[in-house]
Parts: structure tokens; C-alpha cells; sequence
């Protein structure tokens, strides 16, 4: 190997009730194996790999553990064995992989099978268009596995009608959006919030009416953080008075940019209106991530911004100062148009890319097999490790075992991936109950329904790549300074006005507009 026990309640109407503790991060736990077929390419003549000759590969990825694992490991070689693969892995530190994996592409001496944790960036889209990766559009229905994931998902690797790509695949749904202490809402006798003004009125509450009982005016009712050129967790607001998902908004075949719509000039108003009553921290602009976690887990604030999966970051700590604290998420929210709706996610992670240059066809195939049975649920069952050695049955799953953590080999799952829908449900066992957890599947079921998904993923614009950030850090700033009433919202109409007239800004739409049209051209 190269190498360079919680608070829960249960559903209620529309709602679902999540708990204060939560599990893993999205992919590491792929359990439910809900869209995974039986079988595999490796079941048919499609794979390219016979039972008498091993495929061998060369395989560059990331890892995360403190180090990585080694070529003998057990998991690895299961994997192997499993597939009739040879896997010669280098493994480059997550800390410098990008910068690692330009320099690959550019030396043109490309690994057999790649992961690419960025294949948007403008180099990447070139060398696809160019044809220097597979084309595997005409080979996906051949791995029934593969073939199985969320048509969105592939749509948004598409280039220019192609997938030059396999993504490594995260589930769609309980992407961010607010999650709730329910436990207050129901000390204060408050509805879960349904609307914006709902919205606002339990933010109110949160804040004014001591939610925590300690006699003093100390807790909030929204918490975040934002980025020098995005909302960062303010975004939800943004979202939900535009009913979008991120800087596009499909409308009919055009996208709009939601910066210039009259719903992200009424979150300003309404964010004001929230920071001036104090019912967002006065110093959210220049908070960290851990700092308004901090505000959460210390029992100072009621609402956040953020994936089902990572509850747990919070419940875990919460719970110890708020014994009684529960969290809540709604199946949805209604925006100002009345549209219900939530937030979808991106369904991937990175991508792998195959070289055409230096892969056969037969190898291709025996490639994608050997990814096709990582996403079976035998594959997906490998992922987390060997029964009665790596892991054993519980209630309703299972639990890890020490070897686990010994035999070191989550990082092979940056490489073997599959569709789990349910990836931002914590898996039942120490803060989750069986019940629980289904439950949590429920809201899943239930969500997909009113989900909205970006339609701009991955979708490039030479002028942006030029110009983009400064012009977001400039609007975003102007955001923050009318939010905190530094400026007026005159000024963000003013600034609209002049980003309308603005013909450098409004070739970035041009060219957003035009690669949305591209990706789907024949």
C-alpha cells in the first residue's frame, strides 16, 4: 500500500420528532440497502472478470483515519477476493489530497480508478469533454446496483448529456433544515412552526420567555454561522422565502439567480427585523461553526440549522446540562407562495473517474463490477466489517466490535459506496430505539415528497470562475451589514439595481443558464 439513552418523541401529524442523540455521518452507515438489488454485475458476463484471472488496478484515494489502511488488510482483501480484483491502492492524507489529485491529472499518469473529491472544478469538466474518462452513460444499466441510484443523482454528474463519472453516492434526503428543541415548545405551549411568521413567533418565544427556566433572559431563539460569501447556516431563511435550494431557482427551463428575487430582499428585512429584537446573536457574523454548537449544547438556544445525521453533535452534549431536551425537525415549511417544501440534498460526495487512455473496455467492465458489488447489500454489509469479528447483531442492526477500530478500515469506503436513502437516519443502538429509528425512516419516506434539490450542481461559468467570488463577497457583505442594520434595505435594493445592469455579473447567469442546457444536450 502507497501512501503519501436520549429524548425522544414520536411522530405527531406531519411531524417527526428526532432524537437528541444521533449516529453517523451520511455514507458511513449504509444499513438499510432500501434501493440495493440482489445482485451484482459480477452475476453476469458483463463484469469482464473471470473466475480464473484476477484484475489487477491501480486505485488512487483519500484518507481521513489518522493513517491509512494498510495493503494486507482484512477488509481490503474480502473485497478482493469478493470481486476477483487486485487493488494496488495509494493512499494521499484528505489534509492535501486536491492538491495531490491536480497534480495527477495533470502529469497524465491517471490511475485505473480515481476519486475525485471536487470533479467540478473547470480542469476536470475540460479533460471529460476532451475524452479523457470513460464514458460509462451506455454501461450504467449493465450493474443493476449502480443502475439503482436516484436518477437525480445522476443527472447532476451529467456533462454535456454524459456521465463521465460514477458519484459516490449520499442519500438525498434530511439535508439541512431547522431542527427544533421540542422540549421548549411544549413548556412555552407553542405549535410546531409551520410558516416563516410561525417561524419568527418561536424565535420570539425562545428568546423572550426563559424556554430554560433559570429565571434569566440568556437564550436565543436561531443560531448560525455565516461564510465571508455565503449565508452559511442563515441560508434556510433564504430558501424558504425564495422556495429554492441555493443560489438557482429553476423556472421553467431558466435558471434565476434567488440574490436578485424579491424573497432574498424580504429575509433581509425579516433577519433585521430578528437581529434587532435579539433573537439571533449579536455577533453571528463573526461566530465559528463551534461556537454557536457551543450556544446549542449549552442549552442557550432552540433552533439550528442542519442535517438529520448530525444532531448528535449537539443531543450528545445537550442532554447533559438539559436532561429533558428533546429535537424536532418538520416534514416541511411552508413558503411564502404556499408552497411546502424542504431541502434536498446533493446525493454525492466526490466522484470516481476511470482513464479511456489506459483502460481497456474488458478492464472498464471488470471495474465497474467491482463497484457494483460494493453497492449490493452484501458489499454494503462488508463495508462495515465482518460479523462476529468486526461487528455483531443487535436489536434491530448492529454494534461495533473492538477489532473494529483495530483493523482500521473505514477509508476503504471512499472507494465502495451505495445507495442508502435512509444515510442521514442514525442507526438504532444507544440513543436510538428500533421504533425510533423507524420513525426517522418515516420522515424520509414522507420528505421526499416536498424536497427541492439545486439544479445548478456542478455547473460551471468561466466569467464566476474569473469575477464569481469577489461578487459574492461583496453581496454577502452588504447582506450581513442591512441584516445588522449598518446599512438600509435601500441599499440592497440600490445594489440589485446595479447587479441587473451589471453585464459582467449577468454574463455569470448566461453561463449558468447555458450549462444547464448543456448537461442535458445529446
Amino acid at each position: 500500500m502507497k501512501s503519501v439513552g436520549q429524548k425522544w418523541l414520536l411522530p405527531l401529524l406531519a411531524f417527526v420528532l428526532l432524537a437528541a442523540g444521533c449516529g453517523k455521518e451520511a455514507g458511513d452507515d449504509a444499513a438499510s440497502n432500501s434501493n440495493a438489488s440482489g445482485t451484482t454485475a459480477l452475476d453476469n458476463a458483463t463484469s469482464g472478470a473471470t473466475e480464473d484471472k484476477v484484475t489487477e488496478i491501480t486505485v488512487m484515494s483519500p484518507y481521513y483515519q489518522p493513517e491509512p489502511f494498510a495493503d494486507d488488510n482484512v477488509i481490503k482483501r474480502e473485497y478482493e477476493k469478493r470481486t476477483n480484483m487486485k487493488m494496488d491502492v495509494t493512499l494521499i492524507s484528505s489534509n492535501n489530497y486536491e492538491e495531490k489529485a491536480n497534480v495527477t491529472l495533470a502529469s497524465g499518469d491517471i490511475p485505473d480508478l480515481m476519486v475525485l473529491t471536487d470533479p467540478f472544478t473547470p480542469n476536470v469538466l475540460t479533460m471529460m469533454e476532451q475524452g479523457a474518462f470513460w464514458d460509462i452513460t451506455p454501461y450504467i444499466k449493465d450493474y443493476p446496483n449502480l443502475a439503482a441510484y436516484p436518477a437525480d443523482i445522476w443527472n447532476n454528474t451529467k456533462v454535456k448529456g454524459k456521465n463521465y463519472m460514477i458519484p459516490r453516492v449520499r442519500a438525498l434526503d434530511g439535508d439541512s433544515f431547522p431542527i427544533i428543541r421540542q422540549d421548549w415548545l411544549d413548556k412555552l405551549g407553542l405549535p410546531v412552526p409551520q410558516t416563516l411568521d410561525d417561524l419568527y413567533n418561536v424565535m420570539e418565544a425562545f428568546t423572550e420567555k426563559d424556554p430554560d427556566g433559570d429565571g434569566q433572559k440568556d437564550t436565543y431563539g436561531f443560531t448560525g454561522s455565516v461564510d465571508s460569501d455565503a449565508m452559511g447556516n442563515f441560508v434556510i431563511f433564504q430558501n424558504l422565502f425564495n422556495n429554492a435550494n441555493g443560489k438557482w431557482k429553476l423556472d421553467g427551463d431558466k435558471l434565476e439567480d434567488t440574490d436578485l428575487l424579491p424573497g432574498t430582499r424580504d429575509m433581509l428585512v425579516y433577519l433585521n427585523k430578528a437581529f434587532t429584537e435579539g433573537l439571533i446573536p449579536k455577533d453571528f457574523a463573526l461566530m465559528k461553526t463551534s461556537q454557536h454548537e457551543d450556544q446549542l449544547k449549552s442549552n442557550r438556544a432552540g433552533i439550528f440549522n442542519n442535517t438529520l445525521n448530525n444532531i448528535n453533535n449537539i443531543g450528545v452534549d445537550l442532554v447533559k446540562v438539559a436532561p429533558d431536551a428533546q429535537l424536532m425537525s418538520p416534514l416541511y415549511m411552508i413558503s411564502p407562495n404556499g408552497a411546502k417544501m424542504s431541502i434536498k440534498g446533493t446525493g454525492m460526495a466526490g466522484a470516481l473517474v476511470i482513464p479511456k487512455k489506459t483502460v481497456s473496455e474488458q478492464k472498464l467492465k471488470a471495474i465497474l463490477a467491482m463497484l457494483d458489488y460494493g453497492g449490493s447489500p452484501d458489499g454494503l454489509m462488508l463495508k462495515k466489517g465482518l460479523l462476529g469479528v468486526h461487528i455483531k447483531e443487535a436489536e434491530c442492526g448492529y454494534v461495533d466490535l473492538p477489532q473494529k477500530q483495530l483493523d482500521n478500515f473505514g477509508d476503504i469506503g471512499q472507494i465502495f459506496n451505495g445507495y442508502d436513502k435512509y444515510g442521514r437516519v442514525p442507526a438504532a443502538g444507544a440513543f436510538v430505539s428500533c421504533q425510533q429509528y423507524a420513525d426517522m425512516q418515516k420522515l424520509i419516506d414522507d420528505r421526499a415528497q416536498y424536497s427541492i434539490g439545486s439544479p445548478a450542481v456542478g455547473l460551471q461559468s468561466p466569467t464566476y470562475n474569473e469575477v464569481g467570488p469577489e461578487y459574492m463577497k461583496k453581496i454577502q457583505d452588504l447582506k450581513i451589514q442591512v441584516i445588522m442594520g449598518k446599512q438600509p434595505i435601500e441599499s440592497w435594493d440600490k445594489y440589485v439595481s446595479e447587479l441587473k445592469a451589471d453585464t459582467k455579473y449577468q454574463q455569470i447567469s448566461k453561463e449558468i443558464n447555458e450549462a444547464y442546457q448543456d448537461r442535458f444536450a445529446k
